[in-house]
């Protein structure tokens, strides 16, 4: 009877010494594990900080206030602005009627698609990042180079147009200004205006920008003077429109030379405008009529 407790004994003596030693081993690897990740994390935030210490030096918020800011000569040819500006007011044209189709007779459609937020959301980002890469596709192709040649491209970015204010209209319907600028004004005044540009400005930035923007506001003031609409919504969305619009002509003046792409920046103006006036109304608009 004694062998079978001896037995038993050793056999439950064997159990611990194995269970301590796989114990000992589990915190040792836990141990291993908690140092290398000590170190990791170390060498992570090293790198961190390496990185946002070579950023904070030359940051992408840097360089947008550099470019918004400079004052350097320019060296965009006029022909190119002008360009840019004239069929971005054809394209601001189609995309009042588009805001008007997704307020009216589009509305139900879009309403049974996309909920008003995500309707901007489509309208500012969505659609515009698609036909940014639509019309690289069209720049790439060296036939489109060609001013006379461009048709399709041009064309192209007004149905995108016109879809992303449908969009904005969707976002927008039911909200009310007391009264607002024609979206296409401001392009085609600073069109007009830097066509027909006094010698003495030359390439002086700040002679060009102030110049247009001139233009830009008188065009405004004087449409809403005229059909008596001059109040501070009108005023107010004018200068968004103006400033929207001088600081799209800072990226231009600082990326478009001789016989560089203008297309992309003439979506770009135009979607910028679109989503100036639907932030505009979602957060100074009212949902009684005034």
């Amino acid at each position: 009877m004694l062998m079978p407790q001896n037995s038993l004994i050793a056999d439950s003596r064997d159990v611990c010494l194995q269970y301590r030693e796989y114990r000992n081993q589990l915190e040792a690897d836990m141990e291993a594990a908690i140092e290398a990740a000590r170190e990791t994390a170390q060498s992570a935030a090293r790198s961190l900080n390496d990185f946002t210490t070579s950023e904070s030096n030359d940051s992408v918020t840097d360089k947008l206030v550099n470019i918004v800011s400079d004052t350097h000569d320019v060296e965009t040819p006029k022909y190119a602005m002008v360009e840019i500006y004239a069929w971005a007011s054809v394209c601001a044209f189609g995309a009042m009627v588009g805001s008007f189709l997704g307020c009216s007779l589009l509305s139900p459609f879009v309403e049974s698609v996309v909920e008003r937020s995500t309707a901007m959301l489509v309208a500012c980002i969505v659609l515009p990042s698609i036909a940014t890469l639509a019309i690289r596709q069209y720049e790439d192709d060296v036939r489109y180079m060609d001013p006379l040649k461009d048709g399709d491209v041009r064309h192209l970015s007004l149905a995108f147009a016109i879809a992303q204010a449908v969009f904005v209209g969707r976002a927008i319907r039911s909200v009310y200004l007391s009264a607002q600028p024609p979206l296409f004004i401001t392009p085609a005044a600073i069109a007009v205006c830097y066509d027909n540009m006094p010698r003495a400005a030359g390439s002086n930035r700040v002679a060009l920008l102030s110049c247009s923007m001139t233009a830009a506001i008188v065009a405004n003031f004087v449409f809403g003077s005229i059909f008596n609409n001059l109040t501070r919504a009108y005023i107010a969305l004018t200068f968004c429109y103006v400033g929207a619009s001088g600081v799209v002509m800072q990226f231009i003046f600082g990326n478009v030379k001789k016989k560089s792409a203008i297309h992309i920046y003439q979506h770009a103006l135009v979607t910028v405008l679109i989503t100036v006036k639907g932030c505009f109304f979602l957060v100074f608009g009212s949902y009684a009529y005034m």
